[in-house]
């Protein structure tokens, strides 16, 4: 097993050497089916599969930097034979059959993607892409539109393999129509097409790049080791100087510093190829030497992950095959072309330098040249192609959506967000890897809502709360949510508070009644109440524009649930109450307080769920406090199953509902219970929703439309409001706010560092799964799935994107910004799976 950077680099030199030049050597009927270069691939693949190297940082840092400094370089050496003034000189219909095969070639990746979406991994469209490189320019094309994307190895394997198997077939195909030219050609009205221009020898320089790449087939002049030594400097200076010019440009979706790197050597390429280093005899056998090394190294990093996939790229391939067979025949009867044209545009493409002259020997040896020429063509836009397959596949769901996903990826970006389509729980729990395995059974969610408890100090078991706490105690808490924000302060009427306001709040918080010792009541939630900061209805806005965002509102209390009572107001109307995740002050009018043992057998009796966003119990004129009561996603009521069909429930038969229990407020708030009817149309379960990412997606989904809530304001909710109450729905209460979500010590968290670059983030981004959270300052983001970017579910106030949201909506994280503007990525702190990942 190689562990040295030394011992490795040897080795992939060796390789890069030998099995070019022992693929050659296996015979032209070998080498037309598996071009030396897949040959050095699949060998060296299996070498890596097989543990010839260690994992060890040393060989993955040796093989980076032999890839990054060569790749642009290869690309490079591989344009110096191309004559853009030679191109001009191709008949006219073997360019046009040229471009036919590249356009079909490309609409077959589009429509097999939209055909195959849901099949494939999140990250599949970058197979897709390399593939398409390759297939519009060959090998190296492949190569470096996956080094573009930063693809992993894993990537570059499945690229190499559906292009491989699908190759074989494709060119054994196009190999057995040779006798059936004459027919073909009188079906699309075509002689034989033999340009006379084409027998004119082109340089020979070209017309023997036909032959399988690899060292040992260069003659002694191209082997001249000074010319060789002059374009492995040329070539290699001009890469680290277009990878220098890089770091200045922007970067952003597929277009990475090296995605800029191996355009402007590209660039630098087309150019020189007009000078005379395009006459550099050298050029070609050079980017021969590259490309082995190039692919050994990455190749060697190959392993038997992703496997398991092989078989539906395998499938994508051929569907791309059909599309682009059935193109060609299309275009041949409009275009007049004949079969060779078209088979050599095809394999011109598909198959490049080492298999088009091939195919054009077959139908006619004076098309070799052009066969050549077109190849390389090929090589000059197969880049570019495959980038801009990355950039559309990135924008394009599953076949469902189709047309309207064609239509709104040629509009704003806020267009793609706002598609119907995507705004479905449907859309999204289709495309989640195996959406309804449940993660967390009753006693896995039990277990895990104790470590929440255990390990988070926001949390607390009402339960466990000691009989009595220290005057300090309580005046710590107050001191912590009872004071106003920092800065300026104004009414809806833009009046700003002044002091005297501010001390009357103060006054009504009544700290100097406080005993030294206080004596927790405890009691329940009647009606769905605002949690404030301070004991006051006045609203307060830091920004007297905007009054969307109460800043003395917290958060909200839900009808059954537990709460402390520690404090009372001056004018005795507000309680300041603990919560099991959160403490401020409720209307006193809104609890009532009784027995420990009545509160906590409520709580402990409570089973029937409330799944949807919100539900109403039946109307009812004998008991108005209990009539059309809202309940929200996650309140769970105990269910009275007892209860005799035949006895009516506040005058209504109970046949068609649920009887619930709900704690009623008795003379001097006292604490009692009622019966209620919960409608069975309702969106409720017996017991939490089983902790599956289906779930979480269709919990999240039914709040889509909502207005943006702060602190459970305006009957909604808030960014983290949303996370808390889709995850009660499945048993788990989380902490409140996002700053003590993100910091939580019993969920899987992956801190994001502000130096960490934009691809970093992404990447981390892209491996998370359906109901992971993301945060950043003051706010977190649910995924909801990849379509192949990442796609989030977020309740967002003001200018999140190009238009201001201020809802619920599921949006591509590429599309989210800051308030200021700026890119959200690029603020994204930490990263968090509550569910565990199988």
């Amino acid at each position: 097993m190689i562990e040295s950077s030394l011992t490795f680099l040897t080795s992939l030199l060796i390789l890069a050497a030998g099995l070019p030049w022992l693929g050659a050597r296996c015979g032209r009927r070998f080498s037309a089916v598996v071009p030396p270069i897949v040959f050095t691939y699949g060998v060296t693949t299996l070498l890596a599969v097989g543990g010839l190297w260690a994992g060890s940082a040393a060989v993955a840092e040796s093989r980076d930097q032999v890839i990054s400094m060569l790749l642009p370089g290869l690309v490079f050496a591989l344009l110096l034979p191309c004559d853009l003034r030679a191109v001009a000189r191709v008949g006219p219909k073997l360019l046009g059959a040229f471009a036919a095969a590249t356009i079909t070639i490309m609409a077959g990746f589009v429509i097999a993607w939209m055909i195959w979406r849901r099949w494939l991994p999140a990250d599949g469209w970058q197979v897709l892409a390399g593939v398409a490189g390759g297939w519009v320019g060959g090998t190296a094309n492949l190569v470096a539109v996956l080094g573009s994307l930063d693809a992993a190895a894993d990537i570059t394997g499945l690229a190499v393999m559906t292009d491989t198997i699908c190759y074989s077939v494709w060119v054994l195909a196009l190999f057995s129509l040779v006798g059936s030219a004459s027919v073909f050609n009188r079906w699309a009205g075509s002689p034989s097409a033999r340009p006379s221009h084409l027998s004119e020898p082109l340089p020979n320089r070209l017309a023997a790049a036909h032959q399988p790449a690899g060292l040992a087939e260069a003659s002694a002049e191209q082997l001249s080791m000074t010319g060789l030594a002059f374009g492995l400097v040329v070539s290699v200076g001009v890469g680290q100087a277009a990878a220098g010019l890089a770091g200045w440009l922007p970067t952003g979706g597929p277009f990475s510093s090296m995605s800029w790197t191996i355009l402007l050597s590209t660039m630098a390429g087309a150019i020189a190829a007009q000078t005379p280093l395009g006459r550099l005899s050298s050029a070609e056998p050079l980017a021969a030497a590259l490309l082995a090394v190039v692919i050994v190294a990455v190749a060697s990093q190959a392993t038997l992950a992703g496997l398991q996939t092989a078989p539906v790229f395998v499938a994508v391939g051929f569907t791309v095959l059909a599309c682009h067979a059935g193109g060609m025949v299309a275009a041949a009867r409009v275009l007049k072309l004949d079969l060779a044209s078209c088979c050599v545009a095809s394999l011109a493409n598909i198959g490049g330098v080492a298999s088009a002259p091939l195919m054009a020997a077959l139908h006619a040896p004076r098309l070799v040249p052009a066969a050549v020429l077109l190849a390389l063509m090929g090589y000059l836009i197969g880049l570019p192609a495959g980038l801009m397959l990355a950039a559309l596949l990135t924008r394009l769901g599953g076949l469902p959506a189709t047309l309207l996903v064609m239509v709104v990826t040629l509009t704003a970006d806020n267009a793609v967000a706002a598609d119907p389509v995507r705004q479905t729980a449907e859309f999204w729990v289709a495309r989640c890897p195996q959406a309804d395995e449940v993660l967390l059974d009753a006693d896995d969610v039990a277990k895990l809502q104790a470590r929440f408890v255990a390990a988070d100090p926001t949390l607390r078991d009402l339960a466990s709360m000691p009989a009595t706490l220290p005057r300090a105690e309580l005046l710590s808490m107050l001191e912590r949510r009872s004071t106003l924000p920092a800065g300026p302060l104004y009414r809806a009427s833009a009046a700003r508070i002044d002091k005297s306001e501010r001390h009357v709040w103060d006054q009504n918080v009544a700290r100097a009644d406080i005993p030294d010792t206080v004596v927790p009541e405890l009691g329940l939630v009647l009606r769905r109440s605002a949690i404030r900061r301070l004991p006051t209805r006045d609203r307060l806005f830091s920004d007297p524009s905007d009054t969307d965002i109460d800043r003395l509102q917290e958060t909200a209390a839900f009808p059954g649930s537990p709460l402390a009572v520690l404090h009372r107001s001056a004018d005795m109307q507000w309680a300041f109450v603990v919560t099991p995740h959160y403490e401020g002050w409720i209307a006193a009018d809104a609890i009532a307080t009784g027995s420990r043992d009545a509160v906590l057998g409520y709580v402990a009796a409570a089973t029937r769920m409330i799944t949807g966003s919100r539900v109403r119990t039946a109307f009812t004129p004998e008991l108005p406090e209990l009539s059309q009561l809202s309940l929200d996603m996650g309140t769970v009521l105990p269910e009275l199953a007892g209860w005799p069909q035949n006895e009516p429930v506040n005058g209504q038969a109970p046949w068609a509902s649920h009887v619930v229990q709900l704690p009623f407020r008795g003379p001097g708030g006292t604490l009692s219970f009622r019966a209620a009817l919960l409608p069975r149309s309702a969106d409720t379960h017996a017991g939490p929703l089983p902790a599956t990412r289906a779930n979480v997606i269709k919990q999240a989904c039914k709040f889509l439309g909502d207005r943006y809530g702060w602190g459970h304001d305006y009957d909604s909710r808030d960014c983290s409001g949303l996370v808390c109450d889709v995850y009660r729905s499945l048993g788990l209460l989380l902490p409140r706010n996002t700053s003590d979500q993100a910091v939580c010590p019993a969920v899987h968290r992956t801190p994001v560092a502000a130096d960490v670059s934009r691809e970093e983030r992404l990447a981390a981004i892209a491996s998370l799964a359906a109901g992971d959270l993301i945060y950043l300052p003051g706010h977190v983001m649910m995924v909801v799935g990849h379509a192949p970017d990442t796609w989030v579910i977020h309740a967002t106030h003001g200018k999140r994107s190009a238009a201001t949201v201020n809802g619920v909506v599921i949006m591509p994280l590429a599309e989210a910004t800051t308030n200021a503007g700026d890119p959200i990525i690029d603020s994204v702190t930490t990263l968090v799976r509550v569910l565990p990942s199988r």
